[in-house]
């Protein structure tokens, strides 16, 4: 090979190294605005794209690259008006069918965040539950942010500051990088706007485990109803807010001190 050809194939793997260092690290985008687009389907329920918006049912989609490690990723999400409840779930890191990380905001009674990451032959582990601190309502969105960064993850839902699951997980090797998935809830979804950053490795080392908490009721300030009407009082800035009374000492928790309007109604 002479002098002229080998500069030639140096140039030019120089250029495609940094074209592929340049995607790897490029924000990753998908408003599912292209009804046409080819879904990689996990499961036996329904996934399809229309009117701008993803939609899944019992089976979930898988979006991205699987050599995806360190990033932040978002989207926001809705159960259609007339559905029974809300269910919300999304995966990340989904190294394979087995092993991923799935994160999820259950209604109905409960009104939780979850997080777990599944595994092979009995490698699968439950991460945590947090109560959200709101009653999320059918035909309303939703924001999740998720920031998975070496061995800590942390959730972030709407624009709160401080994540509402902040945690190091001690057996991450076993789900070191890959794709993020949206959906797999037995109630329809819809899902728009997803997002994937990358994070560089050491993005998280200096910030200190924190979480979201919202301030207990101060004793004397909640008030019971008569016997049998099934609700509580919450005194706020000087009037009372008629809440229905949910069998969760999260919901109970929550429910005084800084609700929204939309969180009041």
């Amino acid at each position: 090979m002479n002098r002229i050809s080998k500069v030639f194939l140096a140039c030019a793997c120089s250029v495609f190294c940094m074209n592929g260092q340049a995607q790897s690290n490029a924000t990753w985008t998908n408003d599912f605005s292209n009804a046409g687009e080819t879904l990689k389907v996990v499961g036996r329920g329904t996934c399809s794209i229309a009117d701008n918006v993803f939609r899944s049912k019992g089976a979930y989609a898988v979006f991205g690259h699987p050599e995806w490690k360190n990033y932040s990723f978002s989207f926001k999400a809705r159960a259609p008006k007339n559905a029974e409840q809300v269910q919300i779930w999304a995966s990340f890191r989904n190294y394979n069918r087995f092993d991923r990380y799935v994160v999820g905001i259950k209604g109905g009674l409960q009104d939780d965040l979850y997080l777990m990451r599944t595994g092979y032959m009995g490698t699968d582990e439950f991460m945590g539950v947090r109560p959200l601190g709101f009653h999320h309502v059918p035909g309303e969105w939703y924001r999740v942010k998720v920031e998975v960064c070496g061995n800590r993850i942390r959730i972030f839902l709407n624009d709160e500051k401080q994540p509402h699951i902040d945690l190091v997980d001690k057996n991450a090797d076993l789900v070191p990088s890959g794709e993020v998935a949206l959906g797999g809830g037995w109630i329809e979804t819809e899902f728009d706007d997803l997002t994937v950053t990358p994070m560089a490795d050491d993005a998280l080392k200096n910030v200190k485990v924190a979480e979201y908490q919202k301030k207990a009721t101060p004793y004397g300030e909640r008030k019971q109803t008569p016997p049998g009407t099934g609700f509580l009082y919450f005194r706020q800035t000087g009037s009372a807010h008629r809440q229905p009374h949910r069998h969760h000492a999260g919901w109970q928790l929550a429910l005084y001190a800084g609700l929204s309007t939309r969180q009041q109604g």
